[in-house]
């Protein structure tokens, strides 16, 4: 009974929007049209469906075929996925072709079978735009009322934007999508509801926020709708911050944006912060504006000329990892030598924070509590085939020890409150006992087989995944323990580090050249079976025999 007093209430409201007519103008007669309307679920690329819900008091619209109106439907029952919408329709339109549309845009219009929106001024917020063509008498009897499924009429895109560093803190201002050939994307656009063909007016489609979103502690996910079709050179997208400055990402891999797809990809301020190590070297460049070996670079440490204690700098002469740390005021770098060691370095001043011997050590990383710990492969030594753990602030003294033989990776994921690390083909999972003592262990929790041997990289895709690479490259999710292989180093027998963006598609990535070692980094995207972009270190250059590649900015 509520409900349709509420409806009655909403007819009425409906109706009277129309009856002030003007003195140039007739009045026409409405009646009540009630329609049942539901919103096709979007697909995102990651495999999940997406429907928007409908929120209370919102409006759809129906437009009536060669004529003005552009009427704006009501509902407040937001509890059903097919809910009841009611039109004022003229009474001389009644057996008219209609086209029924969501969200409700008051300068849409809909003529020969076409219909018009302006895209100039989307919100950034996920919206369903979608419309159906009804052919048929309206009615204003709920129990008769049609149902109409309303179809979605553009592509999505997804830009993902990761905070902003609190040292170079930036606000969003707008966000933009053109393809790379010139298609027209935005702006005005016509659907032909016949064919379901879409046409825009403007090269450019963007998102521009009148008060710029504050994004220091949090991304922002950013959506635009933009015209469906192939386009075939790629397309870019651009972030500008509240001062003007602006950064794009160019995806140059064909790529089809159907209707109703949501595509996920990122943007960023600043550039790309790729580290690359070998030999007694680490180097930070700027990846964007590097090509061939003319590498921009950022910062470079040398452990020879570095304050590392002198009784331990043998130790750091096949430099392997570099590993951002501390929200990249540190760099915990591992060295593979036979007397191999692990260090971390201040990034500001250079200065050695913490040292320790670790043999052939290929991976480090930190631990609650102010610990390293760092994976030591193959070797006879006594920190050989083991995951050595110490304190930060006793530089190497032991404090514990996990055998695992020809460990090669290890990393923590602080929302699992589990360690994991890598040896031939075992994914080790563990948890920290006694840690609040001086007394700390590790417990294995599980042992998980992976596809391949001789793994050699292990890297947090998100909380759920890892990727293991060595012989090909697998992402690994670890609540089902699936494998999914990354096609890009399908049939690679020595992928020595991969840095893969789940967000972007973007991949950078080492595959030893000659024994263990490259001179070249190679930046390939989902989707592309070429390298998109490959930078070259010269030894004669850079001093350096490259090994892995990090990137600590995207």
């Amino acid at each position: 009974m509520k409900k349709i007093i509420s409806l009655l209430m909403i007819f009425a409201a409906t109706l009277c929007c129309f009856a002030a007519c003007s003195d140039n103008e007739p009045c026409a007669d409405y009646s009540a049209g009630v329609f049942r309307l539901s919103k096709t679920a979007y697909s995102a690329t990651d495999g999940m469906k997406v429907t928007s819900p409908w929120v209370a008091y919102e409006k759809s619209g129906l437009l009536v075929s060669g004529k003005k109106e552009n009427i704006a439907g009501n509902t407040i029952n937001t509890t059903e996925a097919e809910l009841l919408f009611t039109f004022a329709v003229p009474t001389s339109d009644v057996a008219e072709n209609y086209c029924l549309y969501y969200p409700y845009a008051e300068s849409a219009t809909y003529a020969d079978g076409k219909m018009t929106l302006d895209m100039t001024t989307q919100s950034g917020e996920l919206t369903q735009y979608c419309a159906s063509v009804y052919n048929g008498t309206s009615t204003s009897l709920i129990a008769s009322a049609p149902s109409v499924t309303l179809s979605p009429l553009f592509a999505v895109i997804r830009v993902n934007i990761p905070a902003s560093s609190t040292t170079s803190s930036h606000k969003l201002a707008k966000v933009s999508f053109a393809g790379n050939g010139g298609e027209q994307t935005g702006g005005i656009a016509t659907i032909d509801m016949n064919t379901g063909n879409v046409s825009c007016t403007a090269e450019t489609t963007e998102v521009s926020f009148p008060t710029p979103l504050d994004i220091s502690s949090s991304s922002a996910n950013v959506y635009l709708a933009v015209a469906p079709g192939s386009y075939e050179q790629g397309y870019t997208v651009t972030v500008t911050d509240e001062n003007g400055y602006s950064n794009s990402t160019a995806y140059n891999s064909s790529i089809e944006l159907a209707k109703g797809t949501i595509t996920p990809v990122s943007g960023k301020f600043g550039y790309t912060e790729l580290a690359f190590v070998g030999s007694t070297n680490v180097y930070i460049i700027n990846a964007d504006t590097s090509v061939d070996d003319n590498l921009d670079v950022l910062w470079h440490w040398d452990s020879a000329q570095s304050d590392i204690p002198s009784g331990y700098k043998n130790m750091f002469i096949h430099c392997d990892d570099a590993k951002s740390v501390d929200d990249g005021t540190k760099i915990l770098v591992t060295s593979s030598a036979t007397t191999g060691g692990c260090a971390l370095i201040d990034r500001a001043t250079q200065k050695c924070l913490f040292y320790a011997r670790a043999n052939n050590a290929h991976s480090a990383t930190l631990l609650p509590g102010d610990r390293i710990i760092v994976a030591c492969s193959n070797g006879s030594e006594d920190r050989h085939n083991s995951l050595c753990l110490f304190d930060m602030d006793k530089p190497d003294e032991l404090k514990y020890k996990a055998e695992l033989t020809s460990a090669h990776g290890v990393q923590w994921i602080a929302s699992r409150q589990r360690l994991y690390a890598i040896g031939e083909d075992n994914l080790m999972e563990y948890s920290l006992v006694d840690w609040n003592t001086d007394s700390p262990s590790l417990k294995v929790e599980r042992t998980i087989k992976t596809p391949k041997n001789g793994l050699h990289d292990l890297t947090v895709l998100s909380d759920d995944e890892l990727l293991c690479a060595g012989n090909n490259a697998y992402s690994i999710h670890l609540d089902d323990l699936t494998f999914t292989e990354i096609p890009q180093f399908h049939g690679e027998t020595s992928v020595k580090s991969v840095n893969y963006n789940k967000d972007s598609g973007v991949i950078w990535a080492t595959i030893a050249e000659e024994s263990w070692w490259t001179f070249h980094i190679k930046e390939m995207h989902i989707g592309s079976s070429e390298p998109v972009k490959t930078l070259s270190v010269p030894f004669s250059k850079f001093g350096t025999n490259v090994y892995k590649c990090r990137v600590y900015q995207w």
